[in-house]
């Protein structure tokens, strides 16, 4: 198990890229909320989940509400990596693997439909 880490980048003009490692859950919840708020003027925050090993509903509740907020500002979130089958489960059983803010790749989430320009 991996200790929890959040990484906060620019990843190129009006893209910002948060990647998180270990568990993500009410503990670190906030510092996950921070990083959002702090790239709220970005059209596009990637988040890398490659090597996160677990969330829970507290995380997943503020990607759907993160999602909407920059959906309402003109901008897009875009979630990223290959899932451990921990975080698959939860976002299916939270129903948002249809909702199109999940991506297999960082270039997949840029290069989907409806990226502001």
């Amino acid at each position: 198990m991996r200790t929890f880490k959040l990484i906060d980048k620019e990843r190129g003009p009006g893209v910002r890229e948060i990647a998180i490692e270990g568990e993500l859950d009410l503990s670190n919840a906030e510092e996950l909320q921070e990083a959002l708020v702090r790239a709220s003027d970005y059209t596009l925050v990637l988040v890398d989940l490659s090597r996160c090993e677990f969330v829970d509903s507290t995380a997943l509740a503020i990607f759907i509400r993160a999602d909407l907020a920059m959906k309402e500002r003109g901008g897009r979130l875009g979630l990223f990596g290959p899932l451990s089958q921990q975080v698959h489960r939860a976002m299916e059983i939270m129903g948002i693997l249809g909702e199109g803010f999940i991506f297999s790749t960082a270039e997949e989430a840029e290069a989907a439909p409806g990226r502001p320009d």
